[in-house]
């Protein structure tokens, strides 16, 4: 691999740790929302790659038949989608060749006013241990 292709990912990680503080804002360094959106941009050219690869290999094993191609680091499986993945019904066809699932939504609001009246969590309700969501959204690649 070329050094042009290498991601350096700890000068990466050193860059991305630059914040300076303008006013009362902590800003992103202009270092180090570069070196991010680059990351997106390696991301965006490897999904695309990937993507193109995993086209090629589906179609070359068609003729024989084959699901699986083994190599020396890599072994890439084609596997068909699930029966229910495989098609999509519009509402016309929904009561015909759609099943109704019923599902239930966490309402946080009540659960967060029962912890608040009786100062712990309802029978049956647990913590999830869901993480923070970090979404970073590129606007322009580098």
């Amino acid at each position: 691999m070329s050094t042009a292709n290498t991601i350096n990912l700890t000068q990466i990680k050193r860059q991305i740790t630059l914040v300076k503080k303008v006013g009362d804002q902590v800003v992103i360094d202009e270092k180090a929302e570069k070196a991010i959106a680059q990351l997106f941009t390696f991301q965006k050219q490897l999904d695309e790659a990937l993507k193109a690869v995993k086209g090629q290999v589906a179609e070359a094993l068609q003729p024989f038949g084959a699901k699986t191609l083994k190599g020396k680091y890599v072994t890439v499986s084609v596997a068909e989608p699930r029966k229910d993945m495989k098609y999509r019904v519009d509402e016309e066809a929904q009561g015909k060749f759609a099943k109704q699932r019923i599902t239930y939504v966490v309402d946080a609001d009540k659960i967060e006013e029962y912890i608040e009246e009786k100062g712990q969590l309802p029978q049956g309700v647990h913590l999830s241990g869901a993480n923070k969501v970090v979404r970073v959204t590129v606007k322009k690649e580098v």
